[in-house]
Order: C-alpha cells, then structure tokens, then sequence
C-alpha cells in the first residue's frame, strides 16, 4: 500500500543518497545487512532501545537503489542480490523477535512463511506474466511489515507483552495479502492467456 506514495519519497531518498554516490550499489546493499544483525544482537541482549536505534537502519536499504538509478549501474545482478538480501534482513528482523524470548517459535515460522509468499508470488506471476504487469497489491507488502516490526518492538519497551498481539496482525494480514496476490495474479493471468 505505502508503496504508492514512493514516487513521492523519491526526492528525500535521493538526499540521502547523496554522500554513497561513489560507493558501488552491490556494496551499499551488502553493507545494509549489517543493520538487522545488530538488531538480532541486540535483541538477544534485549537491549530494545538500542535494537531500536538499529532498526533506524532500514531507511538505508532505500540508498542502494537510488545510487543505482542516479550513476547509471542499475543492473539485473543488483536488483537480484538488493532482493535475496531483503528476504535475509526481513527474516532476521522476525527471527529476532523469537530470540528474545516475545514471540513462540510457531508464530516466527508463519511470519516467516507469510513474507516470503508475499515476495514469492509478485516474482513468480510477474515472471509467468513475462514482465507485463507489476504485482503490487495487498494490504501489508515490505513497507508496511517493516512499520509492524518496528510498532511491536516499541509497544514491547513500553508495554511488555503487547508485540506479540501486533505481530499476531501483522501474520493476520499477510495472509490476507497472500490470498490477495494470488487471485490478482490468477485474474490478470487468466487474461493473457486468452
């Protein structure tokens, strides 16, 4: 859904981009899994203030990109290795919630089942599609799953106990999502098939 507004946001992520323009795309992508590893680190310590400031760090998975498009080295390596290593921090980001003891592992492993349905189906009905539509529906897509994240971690600092009832929603509306994908994808594919 926020996804929409990213034209929008475009003209601030490029600001921020600006001081990375000399460092390679693949490096900055490679470097943004630092930040979720010192949320894991964190996290096990339950260090939540300092998870939290590290968390901070999911604004800089946007750079990586915007450098791409700005010096011209938008490749299909990139957009691959920029994607597996968004599935990598988002699970790291929910297994992190397990190991510090707020969520049961059956929750983690739905949560994590869910993100990666939601990832998996655009890319492979945009691939069946051969490229001609874009797959972006859904109520909960990576923007807004990393906003539950961080809801849970602060309702966690003041309210023990409350983030695992937001990332029970956050489960809830991911298989929404989930059932929302496919049949878009089965009506828009049904159609071209035609």
């Amino acid at each position: 859904m926020l996804s929409k507004y990213k034209q929008d946001l475009n003209r601030v992520i490029l600001i921020l981009a600006k001081p990375f323009m000399r460092v390679h795309p693949d490096i900055l992508s490679v470097i943004g899994t630092l930040f979720p590893i010192l949320f894991l680190y964190f996290m096990i310590q339950q260090k939540y203030l300092a998870a939290l400031v590290s968390f901070l760090g999911v604004f800089y998975d946007t750079v990586d990109g915007a450098v791409a498009r700005a010096t011209g080295k938008v490749t299909k390596f990139g957009g691959l290795l920029d994607s597996t290593l968004d599935r990598i921090s988002d699970s790291i980001y929910i297994i992190s919630f397990y190991y510090a003891g707020i969520i049961s592992i059956e929750l983690t492993l739905m949560l994590l089942l869910s993100s990666y349905l939601i990832s998996y189906i655009r890319s492979r009905a945009e691939l069946a599609g051969k490229g001609s539509f874009v797959l972006n529906v859904g109520l909960i897509e990576r923007p807004e799953r990393m906003i539950f994240l961080v809801s849970a971690l602060i309702a966690e600092l003041f309210a023990p106990g409350l983030a695992k009832y937001i990332l029970l929603m956050m489960l809830i509306l991911s298989v929404v999502t989930v059932l929302q994908r496919m049949f878009k994808a089965r009506s828009i594919l049904a159609s071209i098939a035609d």
